[in-house]
């Protein structure tokens, strides 16, 4: 049996577990809502391709603190509380973004940048040298 403590304890852990998933699924949903948004407006493409990065990352957490409430429920005899849908529901939220995120990517040969063979090339057209010049000074006479 539980004492008035320990059950307090156990309740506030719950709490604590339960905002901190919160907080994961929210930064997840706000990815996928810029997953969403991509095909409407071109201007967010940059910034989702930063954010999907942070999937990875979010589902850990998500994943730990989700294993945190269900053991707290089970310490507090309220197993029937959890939601077992939470992971389905929030895994599919992290695979259609990053699908959308796969299709942005180039791919093959349209991965190619050709941005750094004009570099290069310009760098060696355009004549400036890496070192001093060593050849002295031309005079001319006076």
């Amino acid at each position: 049996m539980i004492d008035a403590k320990d059950m307090e304890r156990l309740t506030r852990g719950r709490a604590r577990a339960e905002m901190l998933r919160a907080t994961a699924i929210a930064s997840i949903r706000s990815v996928h809502e810029l997953a969403l948004r991509v095909s409407i407006d071109p201007n967010v493409v940059a910034q989702f391709l930063v954010a999907v990065t942070d999937l990875d990352m979010l589902w850990s957490q998500f994943k730990l603190e989700d294993e945190s409430v269900l053991d707290f429920l089970i310490k507090l005899d309220k197993t029937s509380e959890y939601s077992s849908g939470m992971q389905a529901e929030v895994r599919a939220l992290i695979s259609e973004s990053k699908a959308i995120a796969d299709g942005l990517i180039p791919k093959g040969a349209d991965a190619l940048d050709s941005s750094c063979i004009n570099s290069n090339f310009a760098a060696r057209n355009n004549q400036t040298p890496l070192a001093p010049s060593t050849t002295p000074p031309q005079t001319h006479p006076t």
